[in-house]
Formats: structure tokens, C-alpha cells, sequence
């Protein structure tokens, strides 16, 4: 078998779901899809400058949402749905975010007090770790974002007290 060499600036890499560790490596030089330095030819080829011009015709990215919710309430339950999202609050009072559990690792959002009324962070079924144990915004416009790094694990960070 002749000798097979990989340009990572024209490869892309693809990494399988299943278990096994499998790369597919995509590779615009000899137009052949390699699995597990196997060679499958495939039709056509395609290079960096084909992967120019993205358009995804108003279609959210996966895992990603740059969305802004705006409340008035002094009660907040994150759901899954909030995940990439921009939660801002603004009210006189003190507000309650309780962050329930199964809302998955990587699962991440911030928040904004736009108010006066602060923002705790409430664990139901949850672990929320702060390195200085601190689970309030710090005032008006602080900024605090909840990342889960393992199930119903989270880590508070931003502008809090």
C-alpha cells in the first residue's frame, strides 16, 4: 500500500459519535475519504475555499442560541431550551433563578441584572459551584453565566457576590 500523507490546512477532520474512536478525514488533495487510513473512493472534491461562504439560511447552529429573553418576573426556572441564550431581567426585587436538574453537560447560559432587584441562583436537584461561593449578582448590570460541566453540575461565574 503506498504511503499515505496527511495535510492538516486541507483535511478536515471528523470525529464519529460512536465509541470506537474513528477519525474520517475528509481530504481535498486525492478527492478520497479515508476511514481509519483506509481509502473509500468518493465522487467530486472540495477544498478550503469551498467552505467560504456559509449560509444557513436563518437555521440556528447546534448547541448554539445568541437569543436575548427578557423578563419582568422575580422568578426564573432555567430550561433546557435556554442553553446558549441571554436571560436578562430587570425588576426592583430581589430575583429568584432556580436551575433545575437534567439540563445535560455543556448546557450554558448568562444573565444580566438589568434591574436594581438582585439575582440569586437557586440549586434544585443541582450542584452550583462558585469559586469564592458567591451566587448573587453584584448589582445593577452585573453579568453571570451558568455553565453545566457534568450532569447537574454547575459552575456561577461573571460579576457576583
Amino acid at each position: 500500500m503506498p504511503t499515505q500523507r496527511t495535510q492538516n490546512f486541507n483535511a478536515i477532520k471528523l470525529t464519529t459519535s460512536n465509541n470506537l474512536e474513528n477519525d474520517i478525514i475528509l481530504n481535498e488533495i486525492n478527492g478520497h475519504l479515508h476511514i481509519n487510513n483506509d481509502p473509500v473512493a468518493i465522487s467530486g472534491s472540495f477544498g478550503a475555499s469551498s467552505l467560504s461562504d456559509f449560509n444557513f439560511n436563518r437555521n440556528e447552529i447546534e448547541g448554539f442560541n445568541a437569543s436575548i429573553v427578557n423578563s419582568t418576573s422575580i422568578t426564573y426556572t432555567v430550561s433546557s431550551s435556554d442553553s446558549g441564550k441571554l436571560i436578562a431581567i430587570e425588576h426592583a426585587s430581589l430575583i429568584t433563578i432556580t436551575v433545575p436538574a437534567n439540563l445535560g453537560a455543556g448546557f450554558n447560559c448568562t444573565f444580566i441584572q438589568k434591574g436594581s432587584g438582585q439575582i440569586t441562583f437557586s440549586e434544585d436537584g443541582t450542584t452550583i459551584n462558585n469559586r469564592q461561593s458567591h451566587f448573587k449578582t453584584a448589582g445593577q448590570f452585573a453579568v453571570a453565566s451558568l455553565l453545566c460541566y457534568e450532569s447537574d453540575k454547575f459552575i456561577l461565574t461573571g460579576d457576583t457576590i
